[in-house]
């Protein structure tokens, strides 16, 4: 590959990541993660920002170029993280107030001290995990666009905007109203490129994919071990739908980073004490709206468990609670009604009729097929590897951890919600046919990849406590 095909891909992935630290920067005034951690935030923050300016440049009848959409952000980034590395400095501020890091009976120390089994298989583990990273950059840079949605809904749009250099004929096309972030996350990284590439455009997905299996590992690694964290982080990679999803030009895989590192930062913020966690998971949750139609509901629900969070905290008053869910609510919301306000002016459907209530007596004959449906895509679909299985069994063998343990009470309830969500939506409007109709075998596995991972973290949380 030719050294500038390099550096403007390079550049693709550096601008957002940037541009995503300054924010961060600015909430924190120091990161509380370690370095891999941060980067993996920042991106997504990063690229959401970059979808959003190429948004506002649209609206204000700005064509979209390099130099319109990355010198601005570079330079507000760049002066942004000078000043306050330099107020930090002048401040003298601790550098080294990293949130816990647990160091006890990692697998690093257990291969140091002595070769067991249980290095052996973190071993292997690690080893699965490496080729995993691997086949899903290999597949995404080798195959091109191929698949239908990508092909109609992303693709297409994306192609648009790279040559019309703005949102404005998307009107015109069908499911227009589908939100902008994919498309337009491959468009910034076409316009780097200089050329309309559909193997290197994908570049983002495969990036999006490491980053979360670096938020899931520090979660875990947090709140377990090292080992259990290699555990986990391999049980999500052995199944085949979000590897699958991770080298395709599909929405579903963003919106699963996006959604389950709102749960993560909300669990964080509530054990830390520090609001600045649940301000990133308010922007992770806006973002997330503007991926996907579904995230809309995603944020309902989230909200209810950020409640539950909330009832828990005995320390806090009712007021400083209030203050605490506005700062979640109020970027999350006022990211949605961005994009909101755009099509309500443009006169573009805000939903293509999806949230229209359908509900008669003879929907009650839909229960046993939605029920149905769900266990069949759980246990019986090769999506899934065996992890549904394995957390069925977890929750019955170790059902005496779910009160012992709170990250996987927040984590169950979490599930049950999702799945509650799904059946209510699946019941009560047209979107049956999705669900558990006939279009349910290639639409109901993408819902469930969005708060899949809450099935590997609960099945390394239930075991660990009984380690």
């Amino acid at each position: 590959m030719p050294a500038g095909i390099i550096l403007n891909l390079i550049i693709s992935l550096l601008v957002p990541t940037l541009a995503g630290y300054a924010i961060c920067l600015i909430l924190f005034k120091k990161l509380p993660f370690n370095s891999l951690v941060s980067l993996s935030i920042s991106f997504g923050v990063g690229i959401g920002m970059i979808t959003h300016w190429m948004l506002l440049l649209s609206m204000i009848g700005l064509t979209y170029s390099r130099a319109n959409i990355c010198f601005p952000l570079t330079a507000v980034s760049l002066i942004s993280i000078f000043y306050i590395k330099k107020n930090r400095m002048y401040k003298n501020i601790d550098r080294n107030d990293l949130i816990a890091d647990k160091r006890i009976d990692g697998f690093t120390s257990g291969f140091l001290n002595n070769f067991s089994l249980k290095t052996i298989i973190g071993i292997a583990v690690f080893v699965y995990i490496t080729f995993q990273i691997y086949f899903v950059f290999w597949r995404s840079l080798n195959i091109p666009i191929c698949s239908w949605d990508a092909l109609y809904v992303i693709a297409s749009k994306a192609k648009c905007l790279f040559y019309e250099g703005s949102i404005e004929p998307l009107k015109n096309y069908n499911l227009s109203s589908y939100p902008l972030h994919v498309p337009l996350s491959l468009t910034w990284v076409a316009l780097n490129l200089g050329v309309w590439d559909e193997q290197l455009i994908k570049i983002i997905f495969p990036v999006v994919f490491l980053c979360y299996l670096i938020i899931q590992y520090d979660f875990l690694c947090r709140h377990t071990n090292k080992w259990w964290a290699l555990i986990g982080t391999g049980l999500f990679v052995s199944a085949n739908f979000p590897i699958y999803h991770a080298t395709i030009a599909y929405r579903d895989f963003f919106l699963m980073y996006y959604n389950i590192s709102v749960i993560i930062l909300l669990l964080t913020g509530y054990e830390t004490e520090r609001d600045q966690f649940f301000i990133l998971a308010g922007l992770f949750a806006g973002f997330a709206t503007f991926t996907k139609l579904e995230a809309l509901g995603y944020f309902f629900v989230n909200s209810l468990a950020f409640l539950f969070l909330l009832f828990k905290m005995k320390r806090c008053g009712l007021k400083e609670k209030m203050v605490k869910f506005l700062k979640f609510i109020v970027p999350g919301i006022g990211i949605f009604l961005f994009y909101y306000l755009y099509k309500h002016i443009h006169n573009i459907g805000q939903g293509q009729g999806r949230f229209l209530f359908d509900f008669n007596w003879q929907n009650l004959a839909r229960i046993k097929v939605i029920l149905w449906r769900f266990l069949e895509d759980f246990f019986l679909s090769g999506n899934w590897n065996i992890l549904w299985f394995l957390l069925a069994v977890s929750l019955f063998v170790r059902r005496a951890s779910i009160t012992k343990n709170f990250q996987t009470k927040i984590l169950l309830l979490l599930l049950l919600l999702y799945l509650g969500f799904y059946f209510i939506i699946a019941l009560f409007t047209a979107n049956f046919i999705s669900i558990a109709g006939s279009h349910s075998y290639t639409v109901l596995s993408r819902l469930i990849l969005h708060f899949f991972p809450l099935c590997p973290l609960l099945i390394v949380f239930l075991n660990y406590s009984n380690e």
